[in-house]
């Protein structure tokens, strides 16, 4: 008996060491699949965190060259729906940069909220100028200023006013104690409201021209179909940096969505608005050069014979600084023993000179 229990001992024994040499070495795959886990996982994210940064400093340069050339190229004004468009998306670069830069550190907290804040009112103003652009382009205006305050200027004061109080009231985001800035009720709730009902209410026009103004306003509907595109490359391109950084809510960049679509909208717009002006400019070139036929074929034969007078001789020419003007010269004889000469300048250049020098 003795023997036979010795030996379920000492198995047991071999056994225990056995498996405890099979569980070192597993522990130590675990660890070092751990470990190479985590440098993955970092070297990812790192990674991420770099696309991040060059994306927004592209925006950032984008948005700034887009806006030069809006202004000196296509001569836009300074304060103009579509520049209007382009400085806000450029604030929303600054603004996003400067949140990102500063959350996640204490002593850094109004800089965070001027960030988060920044960020918001920038993009409630593109939304805005983007509302009143698309329904400029279809001619749809307020007459009433009452309803025009309303609908744009009063929401914006509002929620210009939460952010400002929101340091105090937290309503709209509040910075932890470790600095990281969160959303709050108001951001949740109102500036969702306002940012989709400006979108929503500048789609309706679009998609109604897109579908009826085909015919009867071929210039509107191609506008549609511009805006439309910008509409799809916005969600289009957030998807794919969501696919490229990964589903971290610091990785999506609202301002790379904007500011790509953004120079597809305003190049064609202004493309289109340049050679609309064009065509118009032909237009009153083609009239112009009309009016300065007609008034030179309203003028004597530059060399006139004269059958009482053969002793005269006469030249005349007439070169207006503009396509037209007030200059006037005539000659004819008043009897066989006289003959008169007239010269006239009006006052002042261009068509209203000549409009008066026919009339008189």
């Amino acid at each position: 008996m003795s023997g036979h229990m010795n030996k379920p001992v000492q198995d047991r024994q071999y056994l225990t060491t056995s498996d405890f040499n099979r569980n070192t070495i597993l522990i130590n795959l675990i660890v070092h699949k751990k470990q190479r886990k985590n440098m993955a996982k970092e070297f990812t994210q790192s990674l991420s965190n770099t696309l991040y940064l060059e994306q927004l400093i592209y925006a950032l340069l984008l948005e700034i060259i887009l806006f030069v050339l809006n202004i000196t190229i296509y001569k836009r004004k300074l304060f103009d729906y579509v520049s209007l468009m382009i400085l806000s998306g450029i604030c929303m670069v600054i603004m996003e940069s400067l949140w990102t830069i500063c959350d996640g550190n204490p002593v850094l907290q109004v800089l965070t909220y001027l960030g988060g804040c920044g960020y918001a009112l920038s993009t409630l103003t593109f939304v805005i100028s983007l509302n009143r652009f698309l329904n400029d382009q279809f001619g749809l205006r307020f007459e009433k200023k009452w309803l025009k305050s309303l609908f744009y200027y009063v929401p914006f004061s509002v929620f210009t006013l939460f952010c400002i109080t929101t340091p105090i009231t937290r309503l709209v985001f509040e910075v932890t104690e470790d600095g990281i800035l969160q959303e709050r009720v108001l951001f949740s709730t109102l500036f969702y409201i306002l940012v989709w009902g400006y979108i929503i209410t500048a789609l309706i026009p679009v998609f109604y021209h897109l579908l009826y103004a085909r015919k009867t306003n071929p210039y509107a509907h191609t506008n549609a179909r511009y805006m439309l595109v910008f509409g799809i490359l916005v969600p289009l391109i957030y998807s794919l940096q969501w696919l490229l950084l990964g589903t971290g809510s610091d990785n999506y960049l609202v301002s790379w969505c904007v500011a790509l679509p953004l120079v597809y909208l305003t190049t064609v717009i202004n493309i289109r608005t340049l050679l609309k002006e064009q065509a118009k400019n032909e237009a009153v070139e083609n009239d112009l050069r009309t009016a300065s036929t007609i008034q030179t074929d309203a003028l004597p034969p530059v060399d006139p014979e004269f059958e009482n007078f053969p002793e005269v001789s006469l030249r005349a020419s007439m070169n207006p600084a503009k396509e037209v003007g007030g200059d006037f010269y005539d000659y004819f004889p008043i009897d066989k023993n006289r003959l008169c000469f007239l010269i006239a300048d009006v006052s002042g250049k261009g068509i209203p000179a000549s409009l008066f020098m026919i009339i008189e």
